[in-house]
């Protein structure tokens, strides 16, 4: 009965390592995102209709090879992917959005 008790606590103490080591990388993930979120908030409306247009198909273009690269791996659960093209289309229409009003800002000066 003891082993199953000193099974137990190492079970538990590997749980607690496992959670600590985790919850670092959910806030360095989640300090990326929110930096990353401010980059685009702040950088998307001094975009030109041109940047915004010379920027979507590079943008497009790496994200897909970065879904590629997850699929040959075999990293890729089926809801990463999903949100992954979610995110991409959302910065997509972004960009889109960004360019037609830079565009419109123009032809009303």
């Amino acid at each position: 009965m003891r082993r199953l008790a000193d099974d137990l606590d190492g079970i538990v103490d590997s749980l607690e390592k496992l959670a600590t080591e985790n919850e670092h990388a959910i806030k360095l993930f989640g300090a990326r995102v929110i930096v990353l979120f401010k980059f685009v908030e702040v950088a998307l409306p001094r975009l030109t209709s041109e940047q915004c247009t010379a920027i979507a198909e590079p943008f497009r273009a790496a994200t897909e090879r970065a879904l590629f690269q997850l699929n040959e791996a075999g990293d890729a659960a089926p809801e990463l992917r999903r949100d992954v093209s979610k995110q991409m289309r959302m910065l997509l229409g972004a960009l889109r959005s960004r360019a037609e009003a830079a565009e419109a800002d123009l032809t009303a000066s």
